[in-house]
């Protein structure tokens, strides 16, 4: 019933909230324009000190490219592994986490392996 967004651009955080206003869900959505890695750190903060802390029954994980050369691909690979690893605790039990890649050198496969080390780091199910 609710949705938070991390988006490191200005002008997609401004153009979600006047499409959240326009389909009157705004009380529903937060925006946080910032660097993913600020809000998972801070969500790690909160987890560590033992706060309560956010939990998400759908998290989409949408870097941007990060691999834009087949010499970027070990880079690429270990930076969605990092991520990944970080975004799983936020993932309440029984939810799910959608990864998308538009790093062209990226595979399928290579993405899919990454999920998966990154996953069986935290001890969560791929």
């Amino acid at each position: 019933e609710h949705v938070t967004c991390v988006e490191s651009s200005a002008a997609a955080v401004s153009l979600g909230k006047r499409s959240a206003a326009l389909n009157a869900v705004s009380t529903r959505m937060d925006f946080h324009q910032g660097d993913v890695a600020e809000f998972l750190k801070q969500k790690e903060e909160e987890r560590a000190t033992g706060q309560e802390h956010d939990q998400f029954d759908i998290v989409i994980v949408d870097p941007p490219s990060v691999a834009r050369h087949a010499s970027d691909v070990v880079k690429g690979k270990r930076y969605y592994e990092s991520v990944i690893f970080r975004v799983a605790p936020l993932v309440a039990p029984g939810g799910l986490m959608l990864v998308s890649c538009c790093s062209r050198p990226i595979t399928a496969t290579d993405l899919a392996s990454c999920v998966r080390r990154a996953l069986g780091w935290g001890k969560r199910p791929a």
